[in-house]
């Protein structure tokens, strides 16, 4: 049984590892269509096409910026800002952990001790399994509909 809820929590730890992953989609589209989008996160390439196009991107890249020329078509920048993943914060169901943790290794018996640890240790995978993938990042906006304005 203790195996059993061990596990269940393990599946639990990491909520944006394990529900989002460590990439993120970004959506383009434009009217007309057809126009070049280049997306750029903190001052490197991580994609060029032709819109609607979709880039997969990793989420911890940093801020991004969307630009999109056609001929004819006024050029238009969109900035696509790193903020915190919405899904992390399910990982605030496991705060308790750290406190109680550092509360039993200070303050308890030796058996409350091993306790302390064990909880210490269960939430630093918690909590640092989302920022040691970047999962625990999100670019928003994650999809981009541009009208473009003629020349």
């Amino acid at each position: 049984m203790k195996v059993l809820l061990a596990l269940l929590f393990l599946m639990l730890a990491a909520c944006a590892t394990m529900t989002t992953g460590t990439h993120e989609k970004i959506n383009v589209s434009s009217s007309p269509a057809e126009a070049t989008a280049t997306l750029v996160c903190d001052g490197h390439p991580e994609g060029e096409g032709l819109t609607p196009i979709v880039f997969a991107i990793r989420r911890d890249v940093g801020d991004c910026t969307l630009t999109l020329r056609k001929e004819g078509f006024e050029e238009q920048t969109y900035p696509l800002s790193q903020g915190v993943n919405p899904a992390y914060w399910g990982n605030m169901v496991f705060s308790p952990l750290a406190p109680a943790g550092a509360f039993l290794t200070v303050l308890g018996d030796s058996g409350e001790k091993a306790i302390g640890v064990g909880a210490l240790g269960l939430a630093w995978i918690i909590f640092g399994t989302d920022f040691h993938t970047g999962a625990v990042r999100a670019h928003k906006p994650a999809s981009v509909d541009a009208i473009l304005k003629k020349r």
